[in-house]
Protein backbone atom coordinates (compact mmCIF):
# COMPACT_ATOMS: atom_id res chain seq x y z
CA UNK A 1 0.00 0.00 0.00
CA UNK A 2 1.33 3.42 -0.98
CA UNK A 3 2.17 5.56 2.04
CA UNK A 4 -0.07 8.61 2.36
CA UNK A 5 1.88 11.83 2.11
CA UNK A 6 1.57 14.37 4.90
CA UNK A 7 -0.20 17.61 4.12
CA UNK A 8 1.52 20.97 4.23
CA UNK A 9 -0.39 21.79 7.43
CA UNK A 10 0.71 18.57 9.12
CA UNK A 11 4.36 19.16 8.29
CA UNK A 12 4.54 22.71 9.61
CA UNK A 13 2.66 21.66 12.74
CA UNK A 14 5.26 18.97 13.39
CA UNK A 15 8.15 21.25 12.44
CA UNK A 16 9.28 18.86 9.70
CA UNK A 17 11.22 19.84 6.59
CA UNK A 18 8.82 21.56 4.20
CA UNK A 19 9.44 22.84 0.68
CA UNK A 20 7.30 25.41 -1.13
CA UNK A 21 7.46 26.77 -4.67
CA UNK A 22 6.13 30.30 -5.18
CA UNK A 23 4.53 30.75 -8.58
CA UNK A 24 3.99 34.27 -9.92
CA UNK A 25 0.52 34.47 -11.55
CA UNK A 26 0.64 34.87 -15.36
CA UNK A 27 -0.86 37.86 -17.22
CA UNK A 28 -4.64 38.14 -17.16
CA UNK A 29 -4.86 38.62 -20.94
CA UNK A 30 -3.54 35.15 -21.84
CA UNK A 31 -5.78 32.89 -23.90
CA UNK A 32 -7.30 29.82 -22.27
CA UNK A 33 -5.10 27.64 -24.50
CA UNK A 34 -1.96 29.45 -23.35
CA UNK A 35 -3.01 29.12 -19.70
CA UNK A 36 -3.82 25.41 -19.92
CA UNK A 37 -0.64 24.58 -21.80
CA UNK A 38 1.51 26.60 -19.41
CA UNK A 39 0.02 25.17 -16.22
CA UNK A 40 0.10 21.62 -17.56
CA UNK A 41 3.82 21.95 -18.24
CA UNK A 42 4.45 23.63 -14.90
CA UNK A 43 2.72 20.78 -13.04
CA UNK A 44 4.77 18.16 -14.92
CA UNK A 45 8.03 19.92 -14.06
CA UNK A 46 7.01 20.46 -10.45
CA UNK A 47 6.15 16.76 -10.10
CA UNK A 48 9.86 15.95 -10.34
CA UNK A 49 10.67 17.85 -7.16
CA UNK A 50 9.82 17.28 -3.45
CA UNK A 51 7.29 20.12 -3.25
CA UNK A 52 4.81 20.25 -0.36
CA UNK A 53 2.82 23.25 -1.55
CA UNK A 54 2.49 25.82 -4.32
CA UNK A 55 2.52 29.36 -2.98
CA UNK A 56 0.57 31.88 -5.08
CA UNK A 57 1.01 35.60 -4.32
CA UNK A 58 -1.49 38.31 -5.19
CA UNK A 59 0.24 40.89 -7.38
CA UNK A 60 -0.88 44.46 -6.68
CA UNK A 61 0.12 47.86 -8.04
CA UNK A 62 2.41 49.32 -5.38
CA UNK A 63 4.25 52.57 -4.83
CA UNK A 64 6.91 51.48 -2.35
CA UNK A 65 10.38 52.95 -2.88
CA UNK A 66 9.05 55.13 -5.71
CA UNK A 67 7.37 54.16 -8.97
CA UNK A 68 8.61 51.09 -10.83
CA UNK A 69 10.54 51.70 -14.03
CA UNK A 70 8.52 49.07 -15.89
CA UNK A 71 4.76 49.14 -16.24
CA UNK A 72 3.16 46.35 -14.23
CA UNK A 73 1.10 43.80 -16.13
CA UNK A 74 -2.28 42.88 -14.66
CA UNK A 75 -1.98 39.33 -13.33
CA UNK A 76 -4.48 36.52 -12.87
CA UNK A 77 -6.10 36.45 -9.45
CA UNK A 78 -4.65 33.66 -7.21
CA UNK A 79 -8.02 31.90 -6.96
CA UNK A 80 -8.12 31.60 -10.76
CA UNK A 81 -4.55 30.30 -10.86
CA UNK A 82 -5.44 27.76 -8.21
CA UNK A 83 -8.55 26.55 -10.08
CA UNK A 84 -6.46 25.94 -13.22
CA UNK A 85 -3.61 24.19 -11.43
CA UNK A 86 -5.93 21.92 -9.46
CA UNK A 87 -6.75 20.23 -12.78
CA UNK A 88 -3.11 19.16 -13.12
CA UNK A 89 -1.78 18.52 -9.61
CA UNK A 90 -2.90 17.40 -6.16
CA UNK A 91 -0.20 19.38 -4.34
CA UNK A 92 -1.43 21.63 -1.53
CA UNK A 93 -1.88 25.33 -2.24
CA UNK A 94 -1.10 28.49 -0.32
CA UNK A 95 -2.70 31.77 -1.37
CA UNK A 96 -1.32 35.15 -0.30
CA UNK A 97 -4.01 37.67 0.58
CA UNK A 98 -3.39 41.39 1.22
CA UNK A 99 -5.85 41.87 4.05
CA UNK A 100 -5.74 45.61 4.73
CA UNK A 101 -7.14 47.05 1.51
CA UNK A 102 -10.82 46.14 1.96
CA UNK A 103 -13.26 45.94 4.91
CA UNK A 104 -13.80 42.54 6.50
CA UNK A 105 -17.24 42.03 4.95
CA UNK A 106 -15.69 42.01 1.48
CA UNK A 107 -12.72 39.92 2.63
CA UNK A 108 -15.13 37.44 4.18
CA UNK A 109 -16.70 36.74 0.78
CA UNK A 110 -13.21 36.07 -0.57
CA UNK A 111 -12.47 33.60 2.24
CA UNK A 112 -15.78 31.84 1.62
CA UNK A 113 -14.89 31.44 -2.05
CA UNK A 114 -11.31 30.25 -1.48
CA UNK A 115 -12.09 27.90 1.40
CA UNK A 116 -15.41 26.42 0.31
CA UNK A 117 -15.28 26.55 -3.50
CA UNK A 118 -11.57 25.99 -4.12
CA UNK A 119 -10.77 23.99 -0.99
CA UNK A 120 -7.64 26.00 -0.15
CA UNK A 121 -6.87 25.84 3.57
CA UNK A 122 -3.53 27.66 3.70
CA UNK A 123 -3.62 31.47 3.54
CA UNK A 124 -0.81 33.98 4.03
CA UNK A 125 -2.13 37.25 5.45
CA UNK A 126 -0.27 40.21 3.95
CA UNK A 127 -0.21 43.65 5.49
CA UNK A 128 0.10 47.05 3.85
CA UNK A 129 3.07 48.87 2.35
CA UNK A 130 3.42 51.31 5.24
CA UNK A 131 2.40 51.50 8.89
CA UNK A 132 1.79 55.23 8.35
CA UNK A 133 -1.18 54.61 6.05
CA UNK A 134 -4.67 54.25 7.51
CA UNK A 135 -6.08 51.28 5.58
CA UNK A 136 -9.82 50.46 5.41
CA UNK A 137 -9.28 46.79 6.25
CA UNK A 138 -8.16 44.84 9.31
CA UNK A 139 -4.55 44.55 10.42
CA UNK A 140 -2.87 41.15 10.08
CA UNK A 141 -3.38 40.41 13.78
CA UNK A 142 -7.04 41.49 13.74
CA UNK A 143 -7.63 39.42 10.61
CA UNK A 144 -5.89 36.40 12.11
CA UNK A 145 -8.23 36.51 15.11
CA UNK A 146 -11.30 36.86 12.88
CA UNK A 147 -10.25 34.07 10.49
CA UNK A 148 -9.35 31.79 13.40
CA UNK A 149 -12.83 32.24 14.86
CA UNK A 150 -14.80 31.92 11.61
CA UNK A 151 -12.61 29.50 9.63
CA UNK A 152 -10.97 27.18 12.19
CA UNK A 153 -9.68 24.80 9.48
CA UNK A 154 -7.67 27.49 7.72
CA UNK A 155 -3.92 27.50 8.44
CA UNK A 156 -2.63 31.06 8.51
CA UNK A 157 0.79 32.29 7.46
CA UNK A 158 2.48 35.66 7.51
CA UNK A 159 5.30 37.61 5.91
CA UNK A 160 8.47 38.45 7.81
CA UNK A 161 10.98 41.13 6.81
CA UNK A 162 14.22 40.31 8.70
CA UNK A 163 15.68 43.80 8.15
CA UNK A 164 12.79 45.44 9.97
CA UNK A 165 13.48 46.61 13.52
CA UNK A 166 11.69 44.61 16.22
CA UNK A 167 10.72 41.87 13.76
CA UNK A 168 11.17 39.00 16.24
CA UNK A 169 8.64 40.54 18.64
CA UNK A 170 6.30 41.25 15.75
CA UNK A 171 6.46 37.62 14.56
CA UNK A 172 5.90 36.29 18.08
CA UNK A 173 2.86 38.54 18.53
CA UNK A 174 1.35 37.33 15.26
CA UNK A 175 2.08 33.73 16.26
CA UNK A 176 0.26 34.19 19.55
CA UNK A 177 -2.77 35.38 17.59
CA UNK A 178 -3.03 32.41 15.24
CA UNK A 179 -0.36 32.76 12.52
CA UNK A 180 1.34 29.35 12.16
CA UNK A 181 4.19 29.98 9.70
CA UNK A 182 6.08 32.84 8.11
CA UNK A 183 7.71 33.41 4.72
CA UNK A 184 10.68 35.74 4.52
CA UNK A 185 11.35 38.40 1.98
CA UNK A 186 13.69 37.14 -0.80
CA UNK A 187 17.15 36.69 0.70
CA UNK A 188 20.34 38.00 -0.90
CA UNK A 189 22.13 38.52 2.40
CA UNK A 190 22.36 36.28 5.46
CA UNK A 191 23.20 38.79 8.20
CA UNK A 192 19.72 40.16 8.94
CA UNK A 193 18.00 36.77 8.84
CA UNK A 194 20.62 35.24 11.17
CA UNK A 195 20.13 38.05 13.66
CA UNK A 196 16.34 37.67 13.41
CA UNK A 197 16.43 33.87 13.92
CA UNK A 198 18.64 34.22 16.99
CA UNK A 199 16.38 36.90 18.50
CA UNK A 200 13.22 34.95 17.70
CA UNK A 201 14.65 31.72 19.14
CA UNK A 202 15.71 33.43 22.36
CA UNK A 203 12.40 35.26 22.66
CA UNK A 204 10.42 32.03 22.27
CA UNK A 205 12.64 30.33 24.84
CA UNK A 206 12.10 33.20 27.28
CA UNK A 207 8.33 33.11 26.75
CA UNK A 208 8.34 29.28 26.85
CA UNK A 209 6.51 28.96 23.55
CA UNK A 210 7.18 26.79 20.51
CA UNK A 211 8.68 28.78 17.61
CA UNK A 212 6.78 28.61 14.32
CA UNK A 213 8.30 27.61 11.01
CA UNK A 214 10.15 30.29 9.07
CA UNK A 215 10.37 29.75 5.30
CA UNK A 216 13.63 31.05 3.82
CA UNK A 217 12.87 32.55 0.39
CA UNK A 218 15.24 32.47 -2.57
CA UNK A 219 14.99 33.49 -6.23
CA UNK A 220 17.54 33.56 -9.07
CA UNK A 221 18.27 36.72 -11.03
CA UNK A 222 19.36 36.88 -14.65
CA UNK A 223 19.44 40.55 -15.68
CA UNK A 224 20.24 43.95 -14.13
CA UNK A 225 16.48 44.68 -14.23
CA UNK A 226 15.93 41.76 -11.86
CA UNK A 227 18.28 43.34 -9.36
CA UNK A 228 16.50 46.69 -9.76
CA UNK A 229 13.21 44.93 -9.04
CA UNK A 230 14.61 43.27 -5.92
CA UNK A 231 15.86 46.59 -4.63
CA UNK A 232 12.49 48.20 -5.39
CA UNK A 233 10.88 45.44 -3.33
CA UNK A 234 13.19 46.32 -0.44
CA UNK A 235 15.43 43.23 -0.64
CA UNK A 236 18.76 43.70 1.12
CA UNK A 237 21.65 43.28 -1.34
CA UNK A 238 25.08 44.14 -0.02
CA UNK A 239 27.48 46.12 -2.20
CA UNK A 240 29.88 43.18 -2.67
CA UNK A 241 27.02 40.84 -3.66
CA UNK A 242 25.67 43.31 -6.18
CA UNK A 243 29.12 43.79 -7.67
CA UNK A 244 29.61 40.03 -7.96
CA UNK A 245 26.26 39.69 -9.72
CA UNK A 246 26.76 42.52 -12.18
CA UNK A 247 30.46 42.13 -13.03
CA UNK A 248 30.96 40.12 -16.20
CA UNK A 249 29.38 40.01 -19.61
CA UNK A 250 27.94 36.50 -19.04
CA UNK A 251 26.94 34.36 -16.09
CA UNK A 252 24.79 36.52 -13.82
CA UNK A 253 22.23 33.74 -13.49
CA UNK A 254 24.80 31.13 -12.51
CA UNK A 255 26.46 33.49 -10.05
CA UNK A 256 23.10 34.16 -8.43
CA UNK A 257 22.57 30.42 -7.94
CA UNK A 258 25.90 30.13 -6.13
CA UNK A 259 25.17 33.17 -3.98
CA UNK A 260 21.84 31.67 -2.90
CA UNK A 261 23.56 28.38 -2.06
CA UNK A 262 26.20 30.18 0.00
CA UNK A 263 23.55 32.15 1.89
CA UNK A 264 21.53 29.04 2.73
CA UNK A 265 24.62 27.18 3.91
CA UNK A 266 25.62 30.16 6.05
CA UNK A 267 22.18 30.36 7.66
CA UNK A 268 22.00 26.65 8.40
CA UNK A 269 25.53 26.56 9.83
CA UNK A 270 24.68 29.55 12.02
CA UNK A 271 21.55 27.88 13.42
CA UNK A 272 23.52 24.75 14.35
CA UNK A 273 26.41 26.66 15.88
CA UNK A 274 24.09 28.84 17.97
CA UNK A 275 21.63 26.05 18.83
CA UNK A 276 18.72 27.91 17.31
CA UNK A 277 15.53 25.92 17.75
CA UNK A 278 13.46 27.44 14.97
CA UNK A 279 12.17 25.03 12.30
CA UNK A 280 13.13 26.27 8.83
CA UNK A 281 11.24 25.74 5.59
CA UNK A 282 12.42 26.40 2.03
CA UNK A 283 10.57 28.67 -0.40
CA UNK A 284 11.86 29.11 -3.96
CA UNK A 285 10.50 31.79 -6.33
CA UNK A 286 11.08 32.73 -9.95
CA UNK A 287 10.56 36.53 -9.75
CA UNK A 288 10.04 36.86 -13.54
CA UNK A 289 8.98 34.60 -16.39
CA UNK A 290 12.52 34.42 -17.82
CA UNK A 291 13.79 33.01 -14.51
CA UNK A 292 11.34 30.11 -14.33
CA UNK A 293 13.71 27.45 -15.66
CA UNK A 294 16.65 28.62 -13.54
CA UNK A 295 14.43 28.63 -10.45
CA UNK A 296 14.06 24.86 -10.76
CA UNK A 297 17.83 24.51 -10.98
CA UNK A 298 18.01 26.62 -7.82
CA UNK A 299 15.33 24.52 -6.16
CA UNK A 300 17.29 21.32 -6.77
CA UNK A 301 20.56 22.82 -5.55
CA UNK A 302 19.06 24.31 -2.41
CA UNK A 303 17.13 21.16 -1.57
CA UNK A 304 20.36 19.17 -1.74
CA UNK A 305 21.67 21.45 1.00
CA UNK A 306 18.45 21.86 2.98
CA UNK A 307 17.56 18.16 2.91
CA UNK A 308 20.74 17.27 4.79
CA UNK A 309 20.13 19.81 7.56
CA UNK A 310 19.24 18.48 10.99
CA UNK A 311 17.37 20.71 13.37
CA UNK A 312 18.80 21.30 16.81
CA UNK A 313 17.01 19.03 19.25
CA UNK A 314 14.58 20.55 21.70
CA UNK A 315 14.11 19.16 25.18
CA UNK A 316 10.66 17.98 24.10
CA UNK A 317 12.24 16.24 21.12
CA UNK A 318 10.03 18.01 18.60
CA UNK A 319 12.76 19.07 16.18
CA UNK A 320 15.30 16.49 15.05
Amino acid sequence: MKKKLKSFAEKIKRGEKTVVYELLPPPKNLSRKDINRSFSLFAKILGKYPIDAINIPEVREESRNGVRSDTEIIKLEPRVVCSHLQKHTSVDFIINKPIVYHPWKKQQKWFDSVHKKHGVKNIVLVGGESSKINYPGLSVIEAAKRVGAEYPNVVLGGITIPTRKGEAKRVLQKSQNGVKFFTTQILYSSESIKKFLLEYSELCKKKEVKPNMIFLSFAPVGTPKDITLLEWLGVEIQKGTKELLTTGWLGMGWRSLQICQDILEDILSFTIKNKIRVPLGLNVEHLNRHNLESSFVLLERLYNIYGKQKYVKRKAGLYV
